[in-house]
């Protein structure tokens, strides 16, 4: 009878058991409470989209940031349009997955729902984490060319430098093989993460230590050795996202872009090899739409046209976003990655580089040339200062041949407790101030742009403004506070501002003209503490000789 009843006992335990795993795994799978808090899938080596197959989740990695996600039976993350001959194959990183955004507010998806009206497309988001160009190379080598595409949009951003510098990503080296009976519950998943976030926990984290502070089975493995590790300029580089991003530190940044290129060169040749065309995606870091730093624009764009690599640069049209509408294409600040709307601008440009192209008695499927963008080589740069009475400093440089400088009714006033020096309309009353300066270089130039700081408030009764232009002998670029979407754009003193002037013809001249309205003006600091560093600045490319 004793013996009975423990089986009976024991029955019921383990099918109390196996009826609260499932309730969990079917809890945790329709989203019901929120364990997830996986930020993405796991990656597996032995899996065509790289990421784990078949799964729905929400990621509550940050409770302020949850976000739907799923993959399909290939491991890729699910898309709107598959199904079409005609395949689009876009390779990336997080940005390409779409790290805290919903499935259908990537810019693989976004950019499927666009072509809709083309029957035969199919896109692929074959996006991974902590991946950069080698593992995307030998992703299109042993998966991605088995889907025979058409196009394939691969994407850039500044982890793929610091990535193959070897600062960081690691997950496709270490990738485990992916095994449906071990590997497909959920839970699992979830148990793996909370061991990994009670270690962040300093106690927990001691505790661990301790534990694994036992003399191992086999010695451990010597870290790979980096650029960083033999030049210590690169790593102070690497060590700071401000100077990775500057173009004036490429020379330092040599050895990991000239990396890239030349893995970037043999994947394109790779893809059109295979009879598909080819376009890099450049996708900016947030710091590059908040400052004016162009590392990547610099080193890659002119490399792309010498090698007739197709390109997509994003980062002028995200500034653009964010200055005429003041809209953020990114979650900042709960993330850095892009939001719908930078998505939606990114399958925007894409889509109007795609045509269809007959050159053999079929139709196909291509991008269209490259066209005229910026260039961000070789950058000259230095601060326009201005006195205590409203005069404009031209600081000496070697580029600089001669100078001069009119202005009209201008007058500094000190702001934020004294620490903002601010050039705006004479203190007297007067309605409208001028400064024009006219520059002679030594050397041709090919390029200007302009940073600075306005401070205008088109909404009120007096209409501030402040209006810029940066003129050639055959090209103009103008802007103006008045052209802000919001009225609070440039109410403040802490909001950046960028023009930019593409000469048609190399000049060894240029004119800045700079007109405020009544209040509007522009800021400048001495010395630049904490937050953004305030400053006229003018950035000059000569051309090359």
């Amino acid at each position: 009878m004793r013996w009975k009843f423990l089986h009976v006992l024991s029955s019921a335990l383990f099918i109390l058991f196996i009826s609260s795993y499932l309730a969990v795994e079917i809890l945790i799978r329709t989203d019901v409470l929120p364990f997830n808090r996986l930020p993405y899938p796991k990656f597996y080596r032995n899996v065509a989209g790289n990421l784990k197959p078949g799964i729905r989740a929400t990621a509550w990695w940050n409770p302020l940031l949850p976000y739907r996600y799923s993959t399909d039976s290939n491991g890729f993350r699910t898309n709107g349009r598959s199904g079409g001959p005609d395949t689009v194959l876009c390779i990336g990183d997080s940005y390409t997955f779409g790290l805290g955004v919903n499935d259908n507010e990537t810019f693989p998806f976004i950019l499927g729902r666009q072509l809709g009206g083309a029957g035969n497309i199919s896109v692929v988001n074959a996006g991974s984490m902590d991946v950069g160009i080698e593992e995307h190379l030998e992703f299109y080598r042993t998966k991605g060319r088995a889907l025979k595409p058409r196009l394939v949009i691969v994407q850039f951003n500044i982890y793929d430098i610091e990535i193959i510098s070897g600062k960081r990503g690691d997950s496709a080296r270490k990738a485990p093989i992916y095994s449906p009976v071990k590997d497909d519950s959920l839970e699992n998943d979830i148990t793996v993460n909370a061991v990994r976030s009670m270690t962040k926990s300093a106690p927990v984290a001691a505790l661990f230590g301790f534990l694994n502070s036992t003399p191992p089975l086999e010695p451990p493995k010597p870290a790979p050795a980096s650029d960083a590790d033999a030049d210590p300029a690169l790593r102070q580089v690497l060590g700071s996202r401000d100077k990775l991003l500057d173009e004036r530190n490429l020379e330092t940044m040599r050895v990991p872009w000239e990396k890239y290129r030349a893995k970037l060169k043999e994947l394109h040749d790779a893809v059109v090899a295979d009879g598909a065309d080819f376009l890099l995606l450049i996708v900016p870091d947030p710091h590059q739409v908040h400052e004016y730093a162009n590392a990547p624009s610099a080193a890659l764009s002119g490399f792309c046209r010498k090698n007739g690599i197709k390109f997509e640069d994003m980062t002028a049209p995200f500034r653009t976003l964010l200055a005429d509408l003041d809209t953020n294409p990114f979650l900042e600040p709960l993330d850095i990655h892009c939001n719908a709307t930078g998505n939606t601008l990114i399958a925007q440009h894409i889509v109007g580089r795609i045509r269809q192209a007959s050159g053999d008695g079929s139709a196909r499927l291509e991008f269209t040339d490259n066209t005229q963008s910026p260039s961000y080589t070789a950058p000259v740069s230095f601060e326009l200062k201005f006195t205590n009475d409203g005069k404009i400093v031209i600081p000496d440089n070697a580029i600089i041949g001669s100078y001069s400088v009119s202005q009209e009714n201008t007058a500094t006033r000190r702001e934020g407790g004294g620490g903002i020096k601010y050039l705006t309309t004479d203190a007297a009353g007067e309605a409208f101030a001028r400064t024009t300066i006219d520059l002679s270089f030594t050397r041709d130039i090919g390029q200007a742009s302009l940073v600075f700081f306005p401070h205008a408030n088109p909404g009120s009764t007096q209409g501030d403004r402040v209006d810029i232009t940066l003129r050639t002998g055959d090209s103009a670029a103008s802007t103006s506070t008045a052209l802000a979407r919001t009225q609070d754009r440039w109410r403040g003193f802490d909001t950046i501002a960028f023009l930019e002037n593409r000469f048609r013809t190399p000049s060894r001249s240029l004119s800045v003209d700079i007109a405020f309205l009544r209040d509007a003006g522009l800021a400048s600091e001495d010395a630049h503490g904490s937050g953004p560093h305030r400053r006229i600045e003018l950035y000059l490319y000569p051309t090359a000789p």
